[in-house]
């Protein structure tokens, strides 16, 4: 079901951070992913790309990530759409 993204054909994997609306600041601890990536890249075999994407859970561009990165804190508020669609990513094998 996950097809490689269009901007992560050089890499073996890239990861999405999730953009939301609804409170919970989505974008909070904006260089953690990054730094982390970094890291992943520099100490492991691993090809992953050190650019996070950012996915919104209402496109289809979010089952093109094997892994999805969310972050926030307080309230994130999702629509009953933006639920059924994250449940159907994670019942299909992502992470």
């Amino acid at each position: 079901m996950f097809a490689t993204p269009c901007v992560a054909q050089e890499y073996a994997l890239s990861i999405a951070r999730v953009k939301y609306s609804g409170g919970g600041d989505w974008y909070s601890d904006e260089q953690s992913l990054p730094e982390l990536l970094s890291y992943v890249r520099n100490e492991t075999l691993v090809n992953v790309n050190p650019r996070p994407d950012i996915v919104e859970l209402s496109t289809d561009r979010l089952f093109t990530f094997p892994y999805l990165y969310l972050t926030g804190h307080g309230n994130a508020v999702f629509t009953e759409q933006e639920i059924s669609r994250l449940r159907q990513y994670l019942e299909h094998g992502g992470f």
